[in-house]
């Protein structure tokens, strides 16, 4: 397979972008990593006072968006899922506070708020 990678001297000083660069190579290939966005998609939320959000996800979205769906419920009145993945193999406390808010059954796990 031929791989194609644009140089890495055309990343220098983007404005806005003042992050260093984080890399995972898997399989001779390189993608780049970024901790902050689920924090600032919470704090966006905080912020705004939103609630009763239709929340739609997308691909790496999807994990985002679901962890404010759990951790936030009550701001979360729908999901709207595109072509993503939750990202565990495992029923985590985590999957089950998701399966019970997108469902809305109560099983007894403590949602948060």
């Amino acid at each position: 397979m031929r791989i194609y990678r644009t140089p890495d001297s055309r990343f220098d000083n983007l404005p806005g972008w003042p992050f260093e660069p984080r890399y995972l190579v898997q399989d001779d290939l390189r993608m780049h990593s970024y901790d902050a966005p689920y924090r600032s998609i919470e704090r966006f939320a905080d912020e705004l006072d939103l609630h009763a959000v239709t929340l739609v996800v997308h691909d790496w979205g999807g994990p985002i968006g679901f962890r404010l769906a759990v951790e936030h419920p009550r701001r979360i009145d729908r999901l709207v899922v595109l072509n993503t993945g939750i990202g565990t193999a495992v029923r985590s406390t985590e999957w089950l506070r998701f399966r019970a808010v997108t469902r809305g059954v109560d099983t007894g796990i403590d949602v948060g708020n």
